[in-house]
């Protein structure tokens, strides 16, 4: 009963106090980028699935930042969720040779070269937020993001059955890590390593509950994960998020970490049911996903296209 209560009362204080700010806020921020890059024909799709991440991101970003008791940016929130959702899509659809390599000149801040419409709006979303966060290069979320990527390249070993138990749990905690500390990171770049940990920590709980979740998609699929080979189990993760919990107290107090914890709380739940058999919702998967949108599966995704294709080609 404890957890249900921490998970409404979060949930009420975003829809009473922040939905509205949110909501108007991906209108003016994320909405004319998208309309600027995609064409006609995809926009209100490509408008909506952005908007449910960004919404549901904002949500538990806004909530850590009560507890670390930063200020609200309504403005990167929904930028980062968006970035999450069509990052994450690409990553998921696409077989291109040339991506790995383009986004790794966008993240670093070379010259970068769309070939899609859609390779076209992250381009967008990206800059908009590095111009919003105003930060050196060698500030956290821009050396977390580019780790990020690293470890998603690395995760195109995963399609191999034979990969190595080490090398696929270095996979796993990397990917879980740096996606879960890029997001916070847009609340407090300068946080403490202690902080840095925890959240990294929470981060593999992600990933390796959302691999639980998808494992008999993952075998299907041709896609080895720690729970494919039986090396992941709830009472794994319920022992992790007991961890958590605890060093959250221990850093924010524990009535100053309640609403973020009631945030986690509300989102598993939604994570969890979201996962459900669903007739109109095919299940599909890639190596590349990330704990970045645990919470925001299943549902229609950005790029609604086969796993070989990644958007519409740019005009000339």
């Amino acid at each position: 009963m404890g957890a249900l209560f921490l998970a409404l009362t979060s949930v009420i204080t975003f829809v009473f106090r922040d939905l509205k700010v949110f909501t108007r806020t991906f209108d003016e921020v994320v909405a004319p980028l998208v309309d600027k890059a995609v064409n006609p024909g995809e926009r209100q799709h490509v408008r909506e699935a952005l908007r449910a991440t960004s919404l549901k991101v904002g949500f538990l970003l806004s909530m850590y930042a009560m507890m670390v008791r930063k200020p609200g940016r309504p403005d990167l929130f929904v930028l980062g969720g968006a970035i999450a959702r069509l990052y994450d899509d690409l990553m998921d659809h696409s077989d291109r040779p040339d991506l790995d390599g383009g986004l790794d000149a966008l993240f670093s801040g070379g010259p970068f070269t769309p070939l899609t419409e859609f390779d076209v709006l992250l381009h967008e979303l990206h800059q908009s937020l590095a111009l919003r966060l105003d930060l050196p290069e060698d500030a956290l979320p821009h050396v977390t993001l580019r780790a990020l990527h690293g470890y998603q390249k690395s995760s195109h070993q995963q399609k191999d059955p034979a990969i190595r138990e080490g090398l696929l749990w270095e996979i796993t905690r990397g990917k879980g890590a740096t996606a879960n500390l890029l997001l916070h990171a847009l609340v407090h770049p300068y946080m403490t390593a202690r902080e840095q940990d925890v959240l990294k920590d929470l981060g593999v709980t992600l990933q390796v509950l959302d691999d639980y979740f998808d494992r008999d998609i993952d075998r299907a699929a041709g896609i080895t994960t720690p729970a494919t080979r039986g090396g992941s189990r709830l009472p794994d993760v319920r022992r992790r998020l007991r961890t958590t919990r605890a060093a959250l107290h221990d850093l924010y107090s524990r009535p100053g970490s309640r609403p973020y914890t009631g945030a986690l709380y509300a989102m598993l739940a939604w994570a969890y049911l979201s996962r459900l058999p669903h007739p109109r919702r095919p299940a599909r998967r890639s190596s590349a996903r990330t704990p970045l949108l645990v919470f925001a599966r299943r549902g229609n995704g950005v790029i609604n296209l086969s796993p070989h294709e990644s958007g519409p080609r740019c005009a000339d």
